[in-house]
This record gives structure tokens, C-alpha cells and sequence, in this order.
């Protein structure tokens, strides 16, 4: 029997065997197994399905990808993952903020990469699979997120300030005007990150600015139905520039195309870490809601929405649906689709919502300014004084000495939102839920969950800090279908072990009293988790 009569499972099954005799199966063929290939027609067509269904490239890589890649190997690239790499810059560059020259010719790499890569995907024909994935993300390789631990390890040592503040006020931007770019029809999954999916610290890449968003969606918006955004909300010493760019990307959001289901994103935003400090208000004057916040709410209410996850996010408590609503909304809630040049409302949305999953992760402040914890002055207070705490050794360096670090020609103070060993501020304290604010926030997500039909799982969590606290609430039926309420209590966690439990409760009895009317009128029977951490 020759190997091209072999079944084409039972070829797979030998490859994976030779490959790995452990047993394990494989997605992709490393190119020191490429020779298999030559083993027979049948083996090379398994191999390159496999080979060349994730393509990772860099910009210089693009033209080499455009005679490898033939038509006949084109419908087999289900995922592109475009690295844009930088200009490298030398160590007496790390001492300085990214001049205006340099953000400029950060800005031509980019455009000029991205171009290029859409050039590219433009001319292949389209996928066999009805899935197709183009991921950017940026970096220069001399970045300290890029370097190897050790290396970056004693970078940070070394240098008395972040070394994210270099680059930290550079936002990365698409240059050219739209139609310098086609549009690409096969393009289901966008990815535009700032760092890779479940990481941060450094694993951070450099960040498109919200402004480059709308015309870079705008081009795959034909069949796209996912879409990861991970960007960064600075920079944080300007916050009229930071609320200018809040404003754009809800406007961005506004216009995603109709039929989009999925939505990934996060706006990383970080409060400051010295819990003394206010925490910035990031409405103009007038304004009593977050307009990024009513965005996304306005987009999971879309008939097509089905799974909206946002992580890192600074918002406010108009993300959820608001009391006292009972069929129209503000005029603002309505949507323009460009698809269809059609405006919707949500009355629209509301009898077709689709919504599967809906998940927010909150940094422990608001929108308009307010922390969401406090200092705890109840029971057991006094084994929890961690106002002086300090995770760093402070022997041989006095605070004063911190403090007059500086990076030129940036600020000359210390920033309490970007962590380093020279910056890291004693003065947290806010591990008690306060509940004026927290309250009215729990009532909110037990009224979205609610009123959309389709909704099996609510999770709603808030930013922790170390040593870890976490509260736990579960509203839930018992199998049988009778209404059980429980909220789990609350307790201060260090390396998993309960410390101390206050034994006081973390929301007021209304709340209590709505999650079970909720619960008891809501069809379908669900599950509502809430985590607080």
C-alpha cells in the first residue's frame, strides 16, 4: 500500500505520532519538520493545512509572504498576526520621553506596515473556512517589554523611574487618509492590542491611539463579527487629552458595524496607587454621564450582540441599564449603522437581543472621580492598619530621595500610576466596599440581567490590590426551582488563607430585597455572580 492511498486522518494520526510519540496532536509543523513534506503529495497537503494556518509576520516579512504564500496555499491562512516592529533606540534615549520626531516616525512604520499588509490580504482569495483573523500589535524590540527578564529586570533597577514613561505619552497612529486602504471583505476577527490577551506589566506592546480605531475597523466591516481592542487610556498627566480620547473611542464604538457579536475590549486605566491621592474626573463640566460607558452600553443592546467582555476599564455606573426605564430610551441611545444607513433605537434591539455574556471588570474608581473602596474602620480594624503598608525595601533609600527622581523632560514628580520600585507609594488603605456608591452599581447589573431575556451569565468584578480581599456575590435557584438566594460573606485573603472575616454585611438589605425580586420574576431561571476584588 503506498503512503498517498493512506486515509487522510490516519496520515495525520502518524504525523502526530512522529512528531510527538506522547501522543499529542498538532496545529502546527515547525520548519526543522518541514522535510516530511516530501514524503508524498498527501503529507505535504496535511502539512502545509497546518503549516500555514497561522502566519506571524513582521513588516519586513510581508514581501517574502507574498511569494510564499501562492494562491493554492491562500484559503489555507485562517489567522495573520502582523508585528509592526519600532526603529530600536539606545540606552541614553531611555532617560528621555519619545520626542516629536520620533512619535512621527513611529507613526510612518506603522502606517506604512499596515498598508502594506492590506495590500496584501487584498490580493488573496478568499478563505475555505468562514473565519478569518488579522491581529496588530506594535513594539520596538528595544522596548523593555521585549527584552528577556534578567535583562529587563535590571533595567528597572537601574533607571530611577518607569521605563513605560518613555513612551507612556505616545500614542501609536495611522497616518494616511482611507482610501489609502482597501477594504477587506474576508476579515471576520480583528485584533488591535496593546498587550496579549489575559497578560499585562510586560507583556505590554505599544498602544494604537483610539483616533487611528474607526478607519482601521471601518476597512474589515463587511463580514467582521469580532473584535479585540486592547488600548491605553493615556496619557494620564493630561486629562483633557485622555477625556478627548474617551470621547473618540465611544464615538468608535458607536459606529462598529451592526452584525459585530462580539466584543473584547479594554481602555487599560490604572488609579492612583497612592490611595490619598483623588482619583481624576474624566467628565467635562456639565456632564453626569460617562459617554464611553453609554457606548458600550448602547452597542451590548444591539440585536446581534451575544458576548461583551470588558477588562481594565474605567467607567461609571451608566454601563447598566438605568432605573426606572420601562421601553424608550434618551435619543442618544440611538445608532446610526453605515452598513444599511439605517438609525436604530433600542426598542429595536430589545424584542431580537441576543446577548449571551456580559462581563465588566472595574479599576476600584469611577468615571466621574470616586473610589469605589474605603478605609475599613469597623471589627478587627486595628489588625488591618495597612496605611504605611509598602511592598518594597526601602533600607538605604530615604522618600525624599524618591521623590526628586525625575525623567526630562517629563514631569518632576513622582507618578503614583505607573509601578516601580522607586515610585511605589505606601498609602493603601481602601479595602472596604463603600457602599453609597457600590450599592446603586449591584442594582444596576441585577436590572440589566433582568431585562435581557437572553442572558445567562452577569459578571461584574472590581480591581484588587495586594494583599488580596476579594467579596463574593451569588444570587442563584436551586435545582428544583425555588428561590435560594446567597451572598457569600466577605474576608481579607493572603496566600489563600481567610485572615480575618468582619462578619458585617457589604450591601444593604434593599439590595438583598431587589436581587430576590429579580431573581423570582426573571425567565428564563438563571445565575448572576458578582465578584468584588
Amino acid at each position: 500500500m503506498s503512503l498517498n492511498s493512506l486515509d487522510k486522518d490516519l496520515i495525520y494520526k502518524i504525523l502526530c505520532f512522529v512528531l510527538h510519540p506522547e501522543g499529542k496532536h498538532i496545529d502546527v509543523v515547525g520548519k526543522e519538520n518541514a522535510h516530511l513534506a516530501c514524503i508524498s503529495g498527501s503529507w505535504q497537503a496535511i502539512i502545509e493545512e497546518r503549516t500555514f494556518h497561522t502566519i506571524t509576520l513582521t513588516q519586513h516579512d510581508i514581501a517574502d509572504a507574498a511569494r510564499i504564500i501562492t494562491p493554492a496555499r491562500q484559503p489555507l491562512v485562517g489567522t495573520v498576526n502582523l508585528n509592526i516592529q519600532l526603529d530600536n533606540y539606545d540606552e541614553g534615549a531611555r532617560w528621555r520621553v519619545e520626542t516629536a520626531a520620533e512619535q512621527q516616525r513611529n507613526g510612518e512604520v506603522f502606517t506604512a506596515a499596515v498598508r502594506n499588509v492590506f495590500n496584501l490580504l487584498n490580493s488573496w482569495k478568499p478563505t475555505r473556512g468562514s473565519n478569518f483573523t488579522l491581529a496588530l500589535r506594535v513594539w520596538s524590540p528595544t522596548d523593555i517589554n521585549r527584552l528577556s527578564p534578567e535583562a529587563a529586570e535590571e533595567l528597572v533597577q537601574r533607571l530611577p523611574f518607569s521605563p513605560l514613561r518613555r513612551y507612556e505619552k505616545s500614542l501609536i497612529q495611522f497616518l494616511d487618509d482611507a482610501d489609502t486602504l482597501p477594504a477587506l471583505e474576508h476579515v471576520t476577527y480583528l485584533q488591535i492590542q496593546c498587550y496579549p490577551d489575559g497578560t499585562q506589566g510586560r507583556n505590554l506592546y505599544r498602544a494604537v491611539d483610539p483616533a487611528s480605531v474607526p478607519l482601521l475597523v471601518s476597512k474589515c466591516r463587511k463580514k467582521l463579527k469580532s473584535l479585540t481592542l486592547f488600548l491605553m487610556d493615556w496619557p494620564r498627566g493630561a486629562l483633557e487629552e485622555r477625556k478627548r480620547r474617551r470621547k473618540t473611542l465611544a464615538a468608535a464604538i458607536d459606529d462598529l458595524p451592526k452584525r459585530l457579536e462580539n466584543l473584547n475590549i479594554a481602555y487599560w486605566g490604572c488609579p492612583p496607587r497612592d490611595e490619598k491621592c483623588d482619583t481624576p474626573n474624566l467628565l467635562d463640566p456639565g456632564e453626569t454621564e460617562d459617554a464611553l460607558s453609554l457606548s458600550l452600553r448602547r452597542f451590548y443592546r444591539r440585536p446581534d450582540a451575544v458576548r461583551v467582555n470588558i477588562t481594565h476599564t474605567i467607567l461609571g455606573p451608566e454601563l447598566y441599564i438605568p432605573e426606572g426605564e420601562v421601553g424608550d430610551e434618551p435619543e442618544r441611545g440611538d445608532y446610526y449603522d453605515s452598513d444599511d444607513e439605517t438609525w436604530y433605537s433600542y426598542d429595536d434591539c430589545r424584542p431580537s437581543a441576543e446577548l449571551n455574556d456580559l462581563y465588566a471588570h472595574f479599576p476600584k474608581v469611577t468615571a466621574d472621580g470616586r473610589w469605589l473602596h474605603q478605609r475599613y474602620e469597623g471589627k478587627n480594624a486595628e489588625q488591618i492598619a495597612w496605611e504605611e503598608w509598602d511592598i518594597r525595601d526601602t533600607s538605604g533609600a530615604s522618600e525624599e530621595e524618591d521623590e526628586g527622581v525625575a525623567i526630562a523632560p517629563g514631569p518632576t514628580d513622582p507618578d503614583p500610576e505607573l509601578d516601580h520600585p522607586a515610585y511605589t507609594n505606601k498609602h493603601r488603605f481602601r479595602i472596604f466596599p463603600i457602599r453609597e456608591v457600590l450599592n446603586p452599581l449591584l442594582k444596576a447589573v441585577a436590572r440589566t440581567w433582568s431585562r435581557m431575556p437572553m442572558l445567562s451569565s452577569v459578571e461584574w468584578s472590581v480591581a484588587r490590590e495586594w494583599p488580596a480581599h476579594k467579596v463574593d456575590y451569588i444570587a442563584h435557584y436551586d435545582d428544583d426551582g425555588g428561590g435560594a438566594l446567597d451572598f457569600r460573606g466577605f474576608g481579607f485573603y493572603e496566600d489563600g488563607e481567610d485572615l480575618i472575616d468582619t462578619g458585617e454585611p457589604l450591601v444593604d438589605d434593599d439590595v438583598v430585597k431587589y436581587f430576590k425580586e429579580v431573581l423570582s420574576e426573571r425567565e428564563p431561571k438563571g445565575e448572576i455572580e458578582v465578584y468584588i476584588e
